[in-house]
């Protein structure tokens, strides 16, 4: 440390003798970064920016300084623009760019971004990760495929090369591909909590084994649950007001939220408080208008999981709420740490596996009460509203129009679920579905991935083996806004349903659209979705038990066409008056089980753990 002052002093003196030089105040910017003198280097890059604005160094070593200053992205953004212009940057340059663009959401920039460093720096593994990873959120699969595996062949050993590796396959909906590399990158970092965590999650889609699911959910918890740093909870407020947080990654234009919002909407303001613990980056109209009908919105997508508890705890939650906790990007470590008195998965793909969590909200029809052998098993207890689905009115959706039959003369079938939904079981499902009703043709849409080579060729080429020609699938484009979406479904006589992993959303959808949907009901929550939707509108005939029953349920409803052309009309006034959609009763019903869940807290018969 002398030596580090020494030299420092010796910069002092250099500077003084030489005012005027831009260059010597860079260098001396750069050596202050090399002994950890962020202040010291942040004014001496002012000073050479000031004598020579186009200093690289001297922009790229401020750069550097501010990274380790709060409230600093604005000037940050604009360093690096201009750094990007000067003759010959680096490519860290762009990198960097690109790396603040995917934060902010922009994919489009953050690819091309990526593409200009790696044009100077074709062996940078780690770029063609991030490239990757960035072309992935964008839709783009078969792109980022290519860039992801050129990464994993620089470095075949790298985990996190593998686990974007699966996590793209995931997203092309090649679940085989995807399992084998998530194992070849556990195997190589089995301490990862977040790359289980995908691996988990990448389980949920495929058809998997209750024992062996739950087996990979145990181990989870097992290596990575019960050592948190329990903090102090706080007690029961005096007058009696019920401390709410909910903790996501997906407060934002993301189905998850418009579940959320119809509830936080309709909390009574009078009895509880509510919390929202942001864990993304990306803010838009969702989460402004989320922002505004709670009482305390935290951003915690840079924090720590301990960090993420103690806010909890310092907040007084009584119950956390944590939402879809093994999805990517949400924190289902944060509860390790026991922040709140009661802590509980919703929304999620499946058990937490963390004895922390105490109970998983659901309702009897996606897990009845006499649950047959084989059902679905989890490390929580089951706590049973009567509608743990309520869904937001679509205001942008406008009139469901005729059945497109009566013009196109023929049935359209359709589904716009993630292609990673569209598993082997799915495609015999709809295969022979297209089979039973000849002319009939399928219509897919998923945003832009769709139309993604590498999904559009593993779809036609699965289809094929089962004896369904290409010209009979359809795949549609990128929606303009969500208005264009919803109007799609008049394009669509009858919606198919995935399995096992079922829609909610897009089910929700195509009902809300006029359009009737024919699902297969497994044993597990996210097989029986589509269930829990057509039950409530008294068309469990829709709902079928067995695959073999899935082809002749839609071809009845293809011949029947009074009755498409009846729940046509019908099918949006049945939902809006559902419990789908009645988010005063859904509010009250979370409410009341979150009160009763707290009370319990300290008492013998509070639940006991299963792990």
């Amino acid at each position: 440390m002398s030596g580090d002052l020494a030299l420092i002093q010796d910069w002092r003196r250099r500077l003084a003798g030489t005012p005027d030089d831009a260059a010597i105040w860079a260098d001396a910017a750069r050596f202050a970064m090399s002994v950890r003198q962020a202040n010291l280097a942040n004014r001496y890059a002012r000073r050479a920016l000031a004598l020579r604005s186009a200093d690289l160094v001297a922009h790229l070593t401020l750069v550097m300084a501010l990274t380790e200053s709060a409230g600093k992205a604005g000037e940050l953004e604009r360093l690096l623009r201009r750094a990007a212009t000067i003759a010959d940057p680096p490519s860290s340059v762009s990198s960097w760019l690109a790396d603040r663009a995917a934060a902010r959401g922009d994919f489009g920039e953050a690819s091309r971004r990526y593409a200009q460093a790696l044009a100077a720096f074709p062996l940078e593994g780690e770029i063609w990760l991030r490239s990757g990873a960035v072309r992935r959120a964008a839709g783009t699969l078969h792109a980022s495929r290519r860039d992801v595996r050129r990464s994993v062949a620089i470095a075949p050993g790298d985990p996190e090369g593998l686990n974007e590796l699966a996590k793209t396959y995931h997203a092309i909906g090649a679940l085989p591909d995807a399992i084998t590399c998530f194992i070849r990158a556990l195997s190589v970092a089995p301490a990862s909590a977040r790359i289980r965590s995908r691996y988990l999650v990448c389980l949920a889609y495929a058809s998997v084994g209750e024992g062996d699911r739950f087996a990979a959910y145990r181990e989870w918890g097992r290596r990575h649950g019960g050592r948190g740093e329990h903090v102090r909870t706080a007690p029961m407020r005096a007058d009696g007001k019920l401390r709410i947080g909910y903790l996501s990654a997906d407060l934002r234009n993301h189905s998850v939220a418009r579940n959320l919002i119809p509830i936080v909407e309709n909390h009574d303001r009078e009895a509880v408080d509510v919390t929202a613990y942001s864990a993304s980056s990306i803010e838009d109209s969702v989460s402004r208008h989320l922002q505004s009908m709670i009482h305390r919105w935290r951003r915690v997508d840079q924090l720590s999981d301990k960090s993420v508890a103690e806010l909890v705890a310092a907040d007084g939650i009584d119950v956390l709420v944590i939402i879809a906790g093994h999805m990517e990007g949400n924190r289902i470590g944060v509860a390790r740490h026991r922040a709140a008195a009661v802590q509980v998965a919703a929304f999620d793909v499946g058990t937490s596996g963390l004895g922390e969590v105490d109970y998983w909200l659901t309702d009897e029809l996606l897990h009845p009460l006499a649950a047959p052998a084989g059902s679905e098993q989890a490390s929580e207890s089951l706590w049973r509203v009567p509608c743990c689905c309520v869904h937001l009115r679509p205001q942008e959706a406008g009139e469901p129009g005729p059945c497109p039959s009566e013009r196109m003369g023929g049935i359209t079938f359709g589904s716009f679920s993630n292609p990673a939904k569209i598993t082997p079981e799915t495609i015999a499902l709809w295969a022979e579905t297209l089979r039973a009703v000849p002319g009939s043709r399928l219509l897919l849409r998923f945003f832009g991935r769709t139309n993604d080579r590498a999904v559009t060729e593993r779809l036609t080429s699965e289809f094929a083996r089962l004896g369904v020609a290409s010209g009979r699938i359809e795949f549609a484009g990128e929606a303009a806004d969500r208005r264009h979406h919803l109007d799609l479904y008049a394009e669509i006589d009858i919606a198919l349903d995935t399995f096992p992993f079922n829609g909610s959303t897009t089910v929700f959808e195509a009902l809300w659209m006029g359009v009737p949907v024919v699902s297969q009901v497994g044993r597990r929550y996210i097989s029986r979705m589509g269930y829990n939707h057509l039950a409530r509108l008294n068309l469990t005939d829709l709902a079928v038990s067995e695959p073999a029953e899935f082809a002749a349920a839609a071809a009845r409803l293809a011949v029947d066409g009074g009755r498409r052309a009846m729940l046509r009309g019908r099918l949006r006034a049945a939902l809006s008056s559902s419990e789908l959609c009645d988010g005063v009763s859904g509010a009250r019903a979370f409410e009341t089980a979150f009160r009763e869940m707290r009370r319990r807290v300290g008492q013998p018969s509070a639940r006991a753990k299963p792990l």
